[in-house]
């Protein structure tokens, strides 16, 4: 689920970053995220998707999407990658550590209660990195004399490759482990039922008479449906803005490509992958609408 939840945060923070979404109901990623310790994300990334649509212009564009409008502040979103690193995915590294062994069960607790504010830790080091680091860094890592839109689009492509490689390698060793439950029958017993490829993927049905005999089997399947909604809505409401800035595009093609993204990344990397896809063909008609333009 950690990979899962690092595609959502990512995605909330690159749409709160964009232009087009400045000061708008998108435009407070922080406060959209933070408010997943208090309500479940897989209720609120649903609602932030939709308020997307219906009240951002980048939500109801179709046809021709403003590659300026969905640009993003480049030095800012060059250092997204550091700042997920340092608020949540090396946290996250840390309270997974074993108890007692390496962590304390007190220790463990504390962390877990610092762990949830995530998003303003993230917010945090994206403020401190960008006092830190100076232009010029940023410019030579993005390309001295390149145009401040061309500068955005690396930027956003670096972080869309950075968390994405991240999640589709926590994605890829879940499968592994199911997959080798399946076919190497070499686990010690206390090991079988949890590694269950079904227990993994799916949650209690609430419509289930089933007594839990473990705590943690109630809280895994509360997860398993947060990420579930969260990556749905999410993959959707990709899928229809990738098919806004496509319109040629087929209902096939659409259901080829979620399908493909989500056994590679898991449901929320998928849309996290469409939304990549998008803005490098906006960015890339762009360019090609802005070349007859240079030569005259």
């Amino acid at each position: 689920m950690g990979g899962q939840l690092l595609s959502c945060l990512a995605i909330v923070v690159i749409e709160g970053e964009r232009i087009g979404n400045a000061w708008g109901p998108a435009g407070f990623p922080t406060i959209w995220a933070t408010s997943w310790i208090f309500i479940p994300f897989g209720f609120v990334q649903p609602v932030h998707n939709l308020i997307h649509v219906l009240f951002s212009r980048l939500g109801r564009t179709v046809g021709q999407v403003d590659a300026n409008a969905i640009s993003v502040h480049a030095k800012r979103m060059v250092l997204l990658p550091v700042s997920l690193a340092l608020g949540f995915i090396i946290p996250s590294v840390v309270v997974c550590l074993p108890s007692p062994e390496v962590l304390s069960y007190h220790s463990r607790q504390g962390l877990l209660g610092a762990w949830q504010f995530f998003a303003i830790s993230t917010a945090v080091w994206q403020f401190i990195l960008t006092r830190l680091i100076s232009d010029n860094t940023i410019n030579r890592l993005l390309g001295i004399g390149e145009s401040p839109q061309r500068k955005a689009a690396k930027a956003l492509r670096n972080t869309y490759n950075f968390v994405l490689v991240v999640t589709g390698l926590s994605h890829s060793l879940t499968l592994v482990v199911v997959l080798c439950h399946a076919f190497i029958q070499s686990y010690s017993p206390s090991t079988v039922d949890p590694l269950h490829s079904l227990l993994v993927f799916q949650p209690i049905s609430p419509f289930s008479n089933e007594k839990l005999e473990a705590f943690e089997r109630g809280i895994l399947s509360l997860l398993q449906y947060d990420t579930y909604f969260a990556g749905a809505s999410s993959l959707t409401w990709a899928l229809y803005l990738y098919s806004s800035a496509r319109p040629d595009t087929t209902f096939a093609s659409l259901v080829g490509k979620a399908t493909v993204f989500t056994v590679l990344f898991g449901p929320c990397g998928a849309a996290l992958a469409v939304m990549k896809e998008r803005d490098e063909v906006v960015f890339a008609d762009s360019e090609k609408n802005d070349a007859p333009k240079k030569h005259n």
